[in-house]
């Protein structure tokens, strides 16, 4: 299904679009940004979520919203899909699970997506950090597919001066460029493979990682004295369906173990339901995981 127009203000087919937003019941104490995934919007990842419940039968916005959180939910600019050979809402125009085998063009579009999406997700952190006094512990992100992916590339790109986020949560999704990450902490960047027929790509995402993430990746090398960066301290939540069709587990995997390894405490919960291909939230209990580790974060 198309995009409705007016998530979308027309400047660009490249523009972000519109930020729809759920105000606290009350007093305004946290806040949540919630990241869409491919082919949705922020209005309609809202309304995807208010039709699940926990299992006290609250939808998890109103159970948030009477403790006191804004509910944030940006929207992502309009890709081409060569897929699906039309435009739709994306925060990566490829999706991310075929990243270490990105030929040039490929590659060029995804770095650029994020370096647009990280750019534009830490200015509306500043905004909303802001509206708590600068207090970032109580600010969350929540990221679901690939919004779950350029989320994560948000929290590892911040500024060394921002102190920790209060939690992150990304629900079915991966970390993109992942192995060159691995790479940077082994100390493997530049090492010769002979006969590797990746061997072009696995360079230029090297030559990425380290251009964007030495201030996070440099203190966490082996043997270095520096302390890790501040943002390390942001505790992170990743779930996913067992039997998930569209992000294979291994890759989530794969991204969680490479969190731990970069510092920050993590927990990782799998849900073994069907619906939509395993790769939507588990009724109730992913609803239930989403709102204790919230509100377990910040207390």
């Amino acid at each position: 299904m198309p995009p409705r127009l007016d998530d979308y203000d027309g400047a660009s087919s490249h523009a972000f679009g519109n930020i729809y937003i759920l105000p606290p019941s009350g007093m305004h104490y946290n806040t949540v940004i919630f990241l869409h995934g491919r082919g949705s919007t922020g209005r309609e990842f809202c309304e995807d979520l208010s039709q699940g419940v926990m299992s006290n039968l609250r939808t998890l916005q109103n159970a948030l919203r009477c403790r006191g959180f804004r509910l944030v939910f940006p929207t992502a600019p309009l890709v081409f899909s060569r897929g699906l050979t039309e435009w739709t809402p994306a925060w990566l125009e490829e999706f991310f699970y075929d990243l270490d085998q990105l030929d040039v063009d490929q590659h060029d579009m995804v770095t650029q997506n994020i370096v647009d999406g990280t750019e534009f997700l830490h200015n509306l952190i500043v905004e909303e950090t802001n509206r708590l006094r600068g207090n970032a512990r109580k600010l969350f992100i929540v990221g679901y597919s690939d919004g779950g992916s350029i989320g994560l590339w948000t929290l590892l790109t911040l500024p060394p001066a921002v102190q920790a986020l209060g939690g992150f949560i990304g629900i079915n999704t991966t970390l993109p460029f992942g192995p060159s990450i691995k790479r940077h902490m082994r100390g493997e960047v530049g090492l010769p493979r002979p006969n590797d027929p990746y061997e072009e790509q696995r360079c230029r995402q090297d030559e990425f990682v380290t251009d964007k993430l030495t201030m996070i990746l440099r203190p966490i090398r082996r043997g270095s004295p520096e302390p890790p960066p501040r943002v390390c301290r942001t505790p992170i939540l990743m779930m996913h369906g067992v039997n998930n069709k569209i992000v294979d587990i291994n890759l989530a995997d794969e991204a969680l173990i490479t969190l731990g390894t970069m510092g920050f405490a993590t927990q990782w919960f799998t849900y073994t339901g069907e619906e939509e291909d395993a790769h939507w939230i588990t009724e109730p209990e992913g609803f239930d995981d989403i709102f204790r580790f919230i509100v377990g974060s910040y207390h």
